[in-house]
C-alpha cells in the first residue's frame, strides 16, 4: 500500500529495534518459564517412554535458542539505522479496526452473534 502524504510526515511511535528487542525478551522469559514447568513435570525418559514434559521441554529450548540468537543479532547490528515500527497515523488506523473488534466481544454476550456482528460490520462500512 502506497503511504500517503500526511503518513511520510507523521512521526514514529515505535522503533523496530526497541519493539523487536522487547518482544525477544519476553518471549524468552517465557520460553525459560515453560522448559523450566516441564522440567518439574518430568522431561525425562523412563523404562515406559517419555515422561509428560519431554517434548514441550525440548520445544521450549529451541525456542529459547532462537530468541538468545535474535537478541544477540540485535545487539551486534544496534548500531545500523534504525527504521520506524509503527508510526502515529498507522497506529490510528490500527485502532479503528482493534477497538471496534474488542467491543464486538462483550456486545455479543448481552446483544447475540448475529447483532453484534451487523453493528460491527456496519460501523466498519460507516466509517
Amino acid at each position: 500500500m502506497t503511504p500517503s502524504p500526511g503518513e511520510i510526515e507523521s512521526p514514529a511511535l515505535a522503533q523496530r529495534k526497541s519493539v523487536e528487542t522487547v518482544t525477544l525478551a519476553l518471549l524468552l522469559a517465557f520460553s525459560l518459564l515453560l522448559a523450566w514447568d516441564n522440567w518439574r513435570t518430568g522431561a525425562r525418559w523412563e523404562s515406559t517412554g517419555p515422561q509428560a514434559g519431554y517434548f514441550p521441554f525440548y520445544v521450549a529450548l529451541i525456542l529459547a535458542g532462537a530468541c538468545v540468537y535474535g537478541l544477540l543479532r540485535e545487539i551486534a547490528l544496534w548500531k545500523k539505522s534504525d527504521d520506524s515500527f509503527v508510526t502515529r497515523d498507522q497506529f490510528k488506523r490500527v485502532l479503528q479496526v482493534f477497538i471496534p473488534t474488542l467491543l464486538f466481544v462483550p456486545v455479543t454476550q448481552f446483544m447475540g452473534l448475529y447483532v453484534a456482528s451487523f453493528a460491527l460490520i456496519a460501523g466498519f462500512m460507516y466509517w
